[in-house]
């Protein structure tokens, strides 16, 4: 399997979902202090190649995946499972963002941080709306 561009449509809305398996790739790698051009020569590629599938430019191939997996010393499945974790955390992290009029440009530029970043964001917009329902609820009861 080649490696392949997200679509037309998956750039228009944003990180598809098999993207964001280049930021859990990017995670491991700064986790184990391994530089891009030593991580490429690792899984045979070259250090522009990674550093697309890191920014989510390009989808790894299952080959590919499976030599990254080897040299970053993590299990594929891990790799995916960080990726899943992302697409929970943007899918409630996005319509937030929608809801507040971030325009959509900016909403994509979010996606870009890193997995904790959003995770945070994501949890404290959630914290502040739940304290806005009971501030809401507890005028009403007054």
């Amino acid at each position: 399997m080649s490696e392949q561009r997200p679509s037309a449509a998956a750039s228009k809305r944003g990180y598809g979902s098999r993207q964001r398996i280049g930021q859990a790739i990017k995670a491991r790698r700064l986790e184990l202090n391994l530089t891009l051009s030593a991580l490429a020569s690792a899984a045979e590629t070259t250090s522009s190649h990674l550093s697309r599938i890191e920014r989510g430019l390009t989808i790894p191939s299952y080959m590919m995946l499976g030599r990254l997996a080897a040299a970053l010393d993590i299990d594929e499945s891990e790799l995916r499972q960080q990726e899943k974790e992302a697409v929970s955390i943007d899918q409630q992290l996005d319509p937030i963002l929608a809801s507040l009029d971030v325009p959509e440009s900016a909403r994509h530029e979010l996606l870009r941080l890193s997995l904790d970043t959003r995770a945070a964001l994501a949890a404290a917009f959630i914290s502040l709306s739940e304290d806005d329902a009971s501030t809401d609820e507890s005028e009403i009861d007054a």
